[in-house]
């Protein structure tokens, strides 16, 4: 009795976990809403030097007067 409650919970885990995605909703979401986002192209990346870390836009941050002062957390 046992084994077969056993193997029915775990079908209903199975099946549960199959038709709701793991919960995954809006996992591609980079950035929030209404922000906008610059990706480097792989292009504009430097073949591997050695060193742990490149320097990408001239070293300089790309963030707007308004992306520095919003404090509102990043929900994804």
């Amino acid at each position: 009795m046992r084994k077969i409650f056993a193997v029915i919970c775990s079908l209903i885990l199975a099946v549960s976990l199959v038709l709701s995605g793991c919960g995954q909703k809006g996992s591609n979401a980079a950035a929030p809403a209404g922000s906008s986002v610059n990706a480097a192209g792989i292009a504009s990346v430097p073949a591997y030097s050695g060193k742990p870390f490149i320097a990408i836009n001239g070293n300089k941050p790309n963030f707007t007067e308004a992306d520095l002062k919003n404090t509102a957390r990043w929900i994804v």
